[in-house]
């Protein structure tokens, strides 16, 4: 006996076509939910850091969310925090992890210039 994963009679399926998937990102939202958050929670005195993580420390999610009101940008990779540099003016960035001390060498002096 011959256990097959389709019966004999049936072909194998064909292979699935390739999807190209686009995220669209509305920068205008970003900002709004970032004001919304930022105004609901000064109330507790608690202020926001904006974490860029999820969108490899985009500067264009990253400017919005400073528009919004978030006092910084926080993100688990130091190039992504590199690339958050660029912003005028440049905000203040933190890092939300504890780096390996491979990840400091070579691509900062010292961790200070964060």
């Amino acid at each position: 006996m011959v256990l097959t994963a389709f019966p004999r009679s049936r072909r194998w399926p064909k292979r699935p076509r390739r999807v190209t998937l686009r995220i669209e990102t509305d920068l205008d939202k970003i900002e709004q939910n970032t004001r919304i958050l930022v105004d609901r929670l000064a109330a507790s005195g608690i202020r926001v850091t904006g974490i860029t993580k999820a969108v490899l420390g985009s500067p264009g999610v990253g400017a919005a969310m400073l528009r919004g009101g978030a006092r910084g940008l926080g993100d688990s990779r130091v190039p992504n925090l590199l690339r958050l540099a660029g912003l005028d003016p440049p905000p203040l960035r933190t890092l939300i992890r504890s780096p390996c001390s491979a990840t400091w060498h070579g691509s900062l002096t010292s961790p200070t210039s964060v």
